[in-house]
């Protein structure tokens, strides 16, 4: 199926086609299930949204994606599967948003800064997710477990105060040793004779 073009520059309104069928989104309001998979979503703007089950699968999106304090109430998937899926080529914002079944950005791209600052997450997953901008976790609560392994952070990386019930993992995770970073408690960059900057767990650590 080609990419639709989902265009929001005009307004907050904006109707959507997926593979799973139509629905209609708009800042603020509820959506019982957003599929939008494959599609292209320019100026994406869902700023206090409500929705209970979202798939956008191999979506691309282009300019700022804002989910500013939106609720996901089940599961939230943002799983790529081709190299031009789930790309996000501007400014992510899902601060304070919150995740009820979870969330995953497996192999997702972020062009421009991700910003997760304050963010519920009931699991998350970021496995070779690519942050080639800046990185904020700050202050995010994740009740269940998460995982960055084989995540990579080109700019700045800052986990500030970020709480997981769970287990933390960053196994195969690179970082910019130039980069200005603050990873979670028992993790640190140990860079390579290559230099090449890997996360490492603290020594005696029970978080491999």
């Amino acid at each position: 199926m080609e990419h639709e073009v989902l265009d929001q520059q005009l307004g907050p309104s904006v109707e959507q086609l997926g593979q799973r069928g139509k629905v209609a989104a708009q800042a603020g309001q509820v959506v019982a299930v957003a599929a939008v998979c494959g599609a292209t979503l320019i100026d994406f703007d869902w700023i206090d949204a409500h929705i209970s089950t979202a798939e956008f699968s191999r979506a691309h999106f282009i300019g700022d994606a804002r989910f500013l304090r939106a609720t996901f109430g089940e599961r939230a998937s943002f799983k790529v599967t081709s190299f031009e899926a789930a790309t996000f080529t501007g400014y992510a914002d899902s601060g304070e948003a919150t995740f009820g079944g979870g969330a995953r950005f497996e192999g997702a791209t972020f062009a421009d800064t991700a910003w997760f600052g304050w963010a519920t997450m009931w699991g998350a997953d970021f496995r070779r997710v690519t942050f080639a901008g800046n990185a904020y976790f700050e202050e995010a609560s994740i009740p269940g477990s998460t995982s960055f392994e084989a995540s990579t952070y080109t700019g700045d990386a800052n986990f500030t105060g970020m709480g997981a019930a769970g287990e933390v993992r960053f196994a195969n995770a690179t970082a910019d040793p130039s980069g200005n970073h603050v990873w979670p408690d028992g993790w640190h960059l140990q860079v390579t004779s290559e230099g090449v900057g890997r996360l490492m767990w603290a020594p005696g650590g029970e978080n491999p």
